[in-house]
C-alpha cells in the first residue's frame, strides 16, 4: 500500500467568512506586529487575490525587520501554528 501525503495549506482552509474572521481575530490576539498582516494575507490567498496577498506579506516582512525581538520566522511560525489550531477547532 503506497502511502501518499498532500501537502497541508492554511488557505484551503479558510473557505468560508465565519473561517477568515475566526482566523484574523486569533492574529489579532496574538499580539505580534506581524501577525495581522501575516493573516491576512493567508486570507487574501484563499479568496485568490495574490497581488494583496504579497503585499501583505511584504508589511509582515517589514515588521518582523523592524522588531527583530526574535531570530527570524520563529515568532511568524509560532503564530501562524496558534492560528491553524483555531481555524481548524
Amino acid at each position: 500500500m503506497e502511502v501518499t501525503f498532500k501537502e497541508w495549506r492554511i488557505e484551503d482552509q479558510l473557505k468560508t467568512a465565519e473561517e477568515r474572521t475566526a482566523y484574523i481575530q486569533a492574529a489579532a490576539e496574538e499580539g505580534t506586529p506581524d501577525a495581522l498582516p501575516d493573516a491576512f494575507a493567508d486570507v487574501f490567498r484563499s479568496m485568490g487575490f495574490k497581488k494583496e496577498a504579497n503585499l501583505c506579506d511584504g508589511l509582515a516582512e517589514y515588521l518582523r525587520t523592524v522588531g527583530r525581538a526574535a531570530p527570524a520566522g520563529a515568532a511568524r511560525g509560532r503564530a501562524r501554528k496558534r492560528r491553524r489550531e483555531m481555524a481548524t477547532a
